[in-house]
């Protein structure tokens, strides 16, 4: 049955012609590359213990979901039966084992425990994290990499360990005395894991002289699991015990630059395809858009802060008062960092639409040709030839762009030089203030500094 239902997905898939495909594979390489990026994001600077809730729920479930699959030891649907082929470049992403599915087990246990912590709050965002956890599973179905018992005891663990941190978290808030024992508890298991996974016997089954999977390979990403759990043990025992960070920035900092990453990639790609497609004055278009990276950033800033967001005689107020409106203050408490974000967004097109550029131009043009005389239109080529072929380039800009994010220390200055605005603070920011003084800092640490820059 479980093979019919891959086979049913396959030929769905061909009767569309990889359509969806790219799609599907962004989403799973999202679940295990970049979405770990969210829960550190929050615990750094929105809600600690939110944060640290997710990120235990997701080392937990990856952890037991090791041990599970170093036990079972089951093959890929692919070896099982010749008949399914797995879409697009899958294949080179699901190696090991099969059951339960990775995929599977990180996006639930993150985006469920995100779901479960956002639920009284921003239900939306609960809603659309269990939308991302079924769609993530189905994925792994409709690339023919996994089965669909795979997919369900993956999210199976993700569940149980996530119902299980959240009577854990709410036990330790009555008892913090009993945390270290915990936690301590949490590496001896770990410890416990590593010496088993090393010692099972394993099938070693050959192919053409080949192995069909390498065991070694298997316990190497399996130390790398369990080792991420019993880390983030040690790592909370000795935070609370000699750092005991305070998180300053709000859930609309994180919101708006998750928002303004997805702005810039966008913008960015639009641009990059617009000027590799052979229009007139491309030459010029790409260097009027990479201009704001020229100039300094002290200066670009400076111009949207003195002439742009002006309350008194800014550009924007100028068109509001045009339009019959009062004065906006762009630059008050509730929107500064929304105009922040705006202008740093200007400033990052032109440097992500080159790093686009240069991977589209890399792409062989007889691949087009062949696509056009197969009859494919301007949204086929972009879907199912220049997407696939840039996720390397993808990945890339989106861990830049996590970076920049971050870090970006002088754009928060210009807009707050003073009394740093609590609106405008990332995790650079927070160091610093933290070390040298700033706004609601009464004692300088240097050491909690360090902390923060790890």
């Amino acid at each position: 049955m479980d093979i019919q239902y891959l086979l049913f997905l396959q030929n769905f898939r061909n009767s569309i012609n990889d359509a969806l495909t790219p799609f599907m594979e962004m989403i799973s390489l999202f679940a295990v590359t970049f979405l770990v990026i969210i829960p550190a994001m929050i615990y750094w600077c929105v809600d600690k213990e939110s944060g640290l809730y997710t990120m235990a729920s997701y080392t937990a479930t990856i952890a037991i979901n090791a041990v599970v699959k170093l036990t079972a030891c089951v093959y890929r649907p692919w070896i099982r039966d010749s008949r399914v082929l797995p879409a697009g470049d899958a294949i080179s992403t699901a190696t090991g084992y099969s059951f339960p599915s990775g995929h599977t087990t990180m996006a639930t246990s993150i985006y469920g425990a995100m779901a479960v912590s956002a639920w009284k709050k921003m239900r939306w965002v609960s809603i659309l994290c269990i939308l991302l956890v079924l769609i993530t599973g189905f994925s792994r179905n409709y690339l023919g990499v996994h089965t669909p018992q795979d997919v369900a005891v993956g999210m199976t663990e993700g569940v149980l360990v996530i119902w299980g941190m959240r009577k854990l978290f709410g036990y330790l808030r009555q008892n913090p005395e009993k945390e270290n024992l915990f936690l301590a508890l949490g590496i001896i298991l770990g410890i416990a894991a590593l010496v088993y996974i090393s010692v099972k016997s394993y099938p070693m089954d050959y192919v053409d002289g080949k192995l069909l999977v390498d065991p070694k390979k298997m316990m190497k990403d399996g130390y790398g699991d369990i080792g991420a759990f019993m880390a983030l043990c040690a790592g909370r025992f000795i935070e609370k015990t000699w750092i005991r960070f305070r998180p300053t920035c709000s859930r609309q900092n994180v919101i708006a630059a998750l928002v303004g990453g997805v702005i810039t990639m966008i913008l960015s790609m639009i641009m990059a395809v617009i000027l590799t497609s052979g229009i007139r004055g491309a030459k010029f278009f790409k260097a009027a858009m990479y201009m704001p990276n020229i100039i300094s950033a002290v200066a670009l800033a400076t111009m949207w802060v003195q002439y742009i967001f002006n309350y008194d005689y800014g550009l924007l107020n100028q068109i509001v008062n045009l339009l019959g409106g009062e004065n906006v203050r762009w630059l008050g408490t509730d929107l500064i960092f929304w105009a922040m974000m705006i202008a740093f967004i200007f400033g990052s097109v032109g440097y992500y639409m080159l790093i686009f550029i240069s991977g589209i131009e890399g792409i062989p043009s007889d691949i087009y040709e062949a696509a056009t005389i197969d009859g494919a239109n301007v949204f086929n080529k972009l879907f199912q030839i220049t997407l696939p072929l840039l996720k390397g380039v993808i990945r890339t800009t989106i861990t830049f762009w996590s970076i920049n994010a971050t870090t970006f220390f002088l754009w928060t200055k210009m807009f707050s030089p003073i009394n740093t605005e609590t609106a405008t603070i990332v995790p650079v920011v927070y160091l610093y203030d933290t070390v040298f003084g700033g706004k609601g800092v009464v004692e300088r640490d240097a050491g909690a500094g360090a902390a923060v820059g790890v």
